[in-house]
């Protein structure tokens, strides 16, 4: 009978209870009745009073930060600092972000300039990818471009908007190369060709772009599409370089490389260190190296102010950890509630000046921490959202790429910059 009230008392309050509360409370009752004879009974209001103090316990527990998951093994030549907090861990369940769906098909790749969005889209989720610009409010296509071939880097570099395709060459294959876009009509005005294999990871800022392959970077002049300097890199995996991206200060550029110095008797060796290098902006010549970072299938570079966010795969989790930007060091990593960061495929972004982790296991949740910390401000669990490719941030909207089209929801306020 108290297990029915105290679960009844808390349904109706909205809390969730862990069943070893429920068994506490059944203890409890056990003691009261072998000494009824001796204590005046103890009005069920009182129970009910209690019930209520631990639903407001729980609610204030959610929204702390959780226990630290898998932190990277620290550099052998860099000494290894953590900042981050630690908390008691919370069984609290996530509560429920709505979200609408403007189905425009499979969504490669998304940027904001906080007022509208533009995304990479392949309508029928095969071959042939359009950029489209969008209202994140309404859903309403604002322009379209004409049709590429396989589109899938988006960057906003100098006045332009830029974007990595790969045709298929005359005599078959395929070649990377970049397209240069007015932002406004999403018309192409220039055409820039690479003799690369692969299509290019992209980066950029008011002045400069750089394109980056699994053997070369090229940077750009990021208004006139002329090629400035190209610069050779090492590398022996044969796929797409993992990533590339520019300090928000631009004092630095940032590259990740898979599988850099392989053993060559064992070239499919199946782990491989995540290879970081901090380098000139302008010259691309390296400035520093971290050489440890595990990865199994890449990795995501996210550089904030002062610092670089790293989320690679090391097997069956993702790693999330902060690097010092001038010494390479881990001085935080990110603490996810109630499971560790997440399984492969797990997306990281940067976003609205937040740090952000949408994880599909068990189900679909969205995370926000601080940019500087780690540390979780919110979770929510995600409705209707199947999977993310990418996150951003526009005029409060939360925008996620899915392979059904753009889940947008409210940036939850906890998340939000005031």
């Amino acid at each position: 009978m108290i297990e029915d009230l105290l679960r009844d008392a808390l349904d109706d309050s909205g809390g969730i209870v862990p069943d070893r509360l429920v068994d506490d409370a059944v203890r409890d009752g056990y003691r009261l009745r072998q000494r009824r004879r001796r204590v005046a009974a103890i009005p069920i209001v009182v129970l009910l009073g209690a019930a209520v103090a631990v639903t407001v316990a729980l609610r204030s527990d959610f929204e702390s930060p959780a226990p630290t998951g898998h932190p990277i093994p620290q550099s052998v030549a860099t000494p290894t600092v953590t900042t981050s907090t630690v908390s008691p861990p919370t069984t609290a369940r996530p509560l429920e972000l709505s979200s609408r769906l403007w189905p425009i098909g499979n969504v490669r790749a998304v940027v904001s300039d906080g007022r509208a969005i533009d995304v990479i889209v392949a309508p029928g989720g095969g071959r042939g990818s359009n950029v489209i610009r969008v209202d994140p409010s309404t859903g309403k296509t604002l322009a379209r471009s004409e049709q590429f071939d396989s589109a899938f880097g988006l960057v906003r570099a100098g006045s332009w908007l830029w974007i990595s395709d790969w045709p298929t060459k005359p005599g078959g294959g395929h070649v990377g190369g970049l397209v240069q876009l007015d932002p406004a009509t999403l018309k192409v005005h220039r055409r820039v060709a690479l003799a690369e294999q692969w299509t290019p990871a992209l980066t950029g800022n008011d002045t400069v772009l750089w394109a980056a392959t699994n053997t070369h970077l090229y940077r750009l002049d990021a208004d006139r599409g002329t090629i400035v300097r190209s610069v050779p890199i090492e590398g022996q995996d044969p796929a797409p370089l993992a990533d590339v991206a520019l300090d928000p200060g631009g004092r630095w550029l940032w590259v990740a490389q898979p599988n850099v110095g392989l053993d060559p008797q064992n070239p499919q060796k199946p782990y491989s260190p995540l290879v970081l290098t901090r380098r000139d902006p302008l010259t691309g010549a390296v400035e520093m190296q971290r050489r440890d970072l595990p990865s199994v299938a890449g990795g995501t570079i996210l550089p904030v102010t002062d610092g670089i966010w790293v989320a690679a795969s090391g097997g069956h989790f993702v790693f999330v950890t902060r690097l010092d930007a001038r010494t390479l060091a881990t001085d935080a990593t990110w603490n996810h509630s109630n499971e560790s960061v997440g399984p492969n495929g797990a997306t990281v972004n940067i976003a609205g000046n937040r740090l952000w982790i949408l994880n599909r296991v068990p189900s679909t949740t969205i995370a926000c921490g601080d940019v500087n910390t780690g540390a979780v401000l919110a979770t929510r669990r995600l409705a209707n959202v199947p999977d993310g490719s990418a996150i951003t941030v526009a005029d409060n909207h939360l925008v996620i790429a899915t392979t059904a089209g753009l889940a947008i929801a409210d940036v939850p306020s906890p998340c939000r910059i005031t």
